[in-house]
Parts: C-alpha cells; sequence; structure tokens
C-alpha cells in the first residue's frame, strides 16, 4: 500500500487542508480531471512514460502518480471518483 502517505494526499496547487482526495479532485479543472482519468486508466507502459516525463520536468504530479502506481486500491478509488466527478459535470 503506498509508501506510507495518508490517504488525503495533496494535489499540487491546492492548499494543505484535510480534504477527501474526491474533493481534490473537484477542485481541479475539469479538463485536468479529464486527462487524469485518461491517464490512470491507460496500461502500466503509458503510465509509467507519463510519470518518467513528468519527473524529468520536475513536476510535483509525478509524486502522486507514483504513489497511485504503488497502490492498486487508491488508484481505483480515485478512478471512480474521477468517472463520479465526470458524471456529476462541473
Amino acid at each position: 500500500m503506498g509508501r506510507g502517505r495518508p490517504r488525503s494526499w495533496a494535489l499540487p496547487g491546492l492548499p494543505e487542508v484535510a480534504m477527501l482526495p474526491e474533493d481534490r479532485l473537484a477542485a481541479l479543472p475539469e479538463v485536468v480531471r479529464a486527462e487524469l482519468l485518461r491517464a490512470l486508466t491507460s496500461n502500466s507502459h503509458i503510465r509509467a512514460d507519463l510519470i518518467r516525463q513528468m519527473h524529468e520536468r520536475k513536476l510535483d504530479l509525478a509524486e502522486v502518480l507514483m504513489d497511485l502506481e504503488q497502490d492498486d486500491v487508491l488508484r481505483s478509488q480515485v478512478i471512480d471518483a474521477l468517472r463520479r466527478l465526470t458524471r456529476r459535470g462541473p
């Protein structure tokens, strides 16, 4: 299960407060949520390449994606949350 991060992980650019992952995801622009969902539901080779690209560019989201890659349950929960937010709309 991940690297010991709490389930209410932080997303870059959002204030560090006690929010559930779905609340944090809802705070992202709709287009960013759609891209994140696409990335998380891609095959593992595509996800690994995306993480590599973000890490090379020193983007904080690479850390979050690495955590999600190591924790299948949390990744599934984030995917489910993104799908619910997509159905609900902006």
